[in-house]
This record gives C-alpha cells, structure tokens and sequence, in this order.
C-alpha cells in the first residue's frame, strides 16, 4: 500500500498544471524547496517519474500526466469532504480581518467568493475595512489585517506576501467629463503629449512614476509635466477638476465613473492582477483556510 499524503498529491497537482515549482509553492503558500522536496518524495514513494527536469525546465511524464488526469476529481472530492466534515462539526470559527484599498470595492472581486466561504462556514465573520495602497501592505505586515484585498503592481516581487489573483487588470485613460480631449470619440496616449499626468505618488505606488514614463515613451514623447497625490480620491479630483490626464488601471477609479471620461486602449500591456494578499509566514487559521478556499474556488470557476 501506498503511503500518499494529500499535501503531496495537492502540491504535484500544482506543479503539473504550471510546470514551475517556485510559482506553485506560492500558490500552495509553502517554500520553493519544501514544494521540490514533496515532489521527490512522491516519486519515491511511488517509485515513478513524474516529471523530467531540463535545467529550469519541468517536463511532465507520461506516468506524470496519467497521474494528474486521475488524481483531480479524486483530491477534488477528498477535499471537498474533509471542508465539508469542518463544516458540520462547526470548527471553523472566528474573525478575519479584510482590508480594501479605498478604491476597490470588495463586493467586485470578492462578493461570490464570500457569500460561498460563509455559507459553508456560518462561524466565520469577516471585517472588512478601507485603507491607503501603502497602508493595507503595512498593515499586513503589522499582522493588523489577515488578507487583503490588493494589486500585483507593486509587490508581485515581494517577498513578505503571497498572491492568488482574482481580475487581470485593465489599462484605460481617464480624464475629467469637461476635459477637451474627452469630446474626441477614441483617445491614444500619443494624444496626452501636451498634458499634465496625475498619478499616485511614489510613496504609494513606487513603480508610478516610472509606468507612467515608459507608456509615454513608447508613444513617442517624454511626460511635460507629472502631478503626484496621496490616493485615488485625490487622484480623481484631479482629473475632474484640474484637467489633468491618467493612464492606469480603470479598477483604481471605478468610484468615479459616472464623473470621468474613460477611454479603452490597447497600448498598455500588462499581466497585473487584483490579488488575495496574505503574509507569507501567516499560518494561523481561520484565515489561511480561507486563503486555502479562494485559491481552490478561482482555479475551479475562474474570475478573470
């Protein structure tokens, strides 16, 4: 008889719909080396090759992919069970505390997730607040919030959090309803090179300054002028009331809609995400289980 654990079987079910271990041990909320190290001892254990490694490369084996087709309506319902077995005897329980960049509302992004995590777990209670972009990252860190509602932009890279993400961005222009341009039936960032640019300053978002740079050198001209504010708030202020222009993602002002005029554009290319953030060390439940089931609910019915 087999000695297979469920970690193992979850982790090489990971691993063989990326290929890459260091992203799936991310999304397993586990290190890159204990990921490797579940692998090698499911393929001794079961004395198969699972995947071939060239380099960098993760290749997955005939046994490998036989495996991965059986194993996931298996470890599906194996895990199914066991949530619901918590379910039932009511041992999820607590509060987790959620917090929201003062742009983004939740009820977007997370709403069915939520409505899905409570039904299954009526103990559980959520408090949901709203804060700066920088803010909700300190306040993570802090371990003042549990998870967080957040984008990839600025800390995909880093390496105090873990992301599961939710929405893939989407780039837009904006600028105020009374703003000359916004009588024009298209807008491109080529049309922005005699305006002045509002972003969020550095401080909150580092990578601003020089986004908003690159967009415009790709269009053919250098930025005449870059105003930076504290937060959306102030942002959309701006570009209503100051004639100002922005090119960001049209989640960061979905507030503000009705008040702005927002152009689609295809010259921003990106593969930034509205994200689940949590600690990367942060092992106490009931958040990490509820970290468990958004990760699990977005593979199985995707929100982006």
């Amino acid at each position: 008889m087999y000695d297979l654990k469920l970690k193992q079987m979850e982790c090489f079910l990971e691993v063989a719909e990326s290929l890459n271990i260091t992203a799936s041990a991310k999304k397993l909320f586990i290190s890159q080396p204990l990921a490797s190290k579940w692998i090698k001892s499911l393929e001794n254990e079961l004395d198969l090759p699972l995947f071939i490694r060239d380099g960098n490369t993760l290749i997955l084996t005939k046994e490998g992919e036989y495996l991965r087709k059986r194993w996931i309506p298996v470890f599906k319902e194996l895990r199914d069970s066991v949530e619901d077995a918590h379910s039932i005897s009511g041992r999820i329980e607590g509060t987790i505390r959620l917090g929201c960049p003062e742009s983004y509302l939740p009820g977007i992004y997370l709403q069915e997730i939520l409505d899905a995590y409570r039904e299954k777990n009526p103990g559980v209670h959520f408090q949901i607040t709203s804060h700066g972009l920088r803010e909700v990252a300190d306040l993570l860190i802090a371990e003042k919030l549990d998870v967080a509602l957040h984008t990839t932009l600025d800390l995909k890279d880093n390496t105090d959090f873990l992301w599961i993400p939710l929405k893939k961005m989407h780039f837009c222009i904006a600028l105020g309803k009374n703003h000359p341009l916004a009588q024009k039936p298209d807008l491109t960032i080529e049309d922005l090179k005699d305006e002045i640019f509002c972003i969020l300053n550095q401080k909150e978002s580092p990578t601003s300054v020089e986004r908003i740079r690159k967009q415009c050198k790709k269009a053919g001209f250098y930025p005449k002028e870059i105003h930076e504010v504290e937060n959306f708030s102030s942002l959309a202020m701006s570009l209503i009331y100051e004639n100002r222009v922005s090119v960001l993602p049209e989640e960061c002002i979905a507030n503000f809609r009705n008040d702005l005029a927002i152009f689609d554009t295809d010259e921003v290319t990106t593969t930034e995400y509205i994200a689940l953030l949590r600690r990367a060390e942060h092992t106490g439940d009931p958040a990490k289980r509820f970290a468990e089931f958004v990760s699990n609910y977005v593979k199985e019915s995707p929100l982006l």
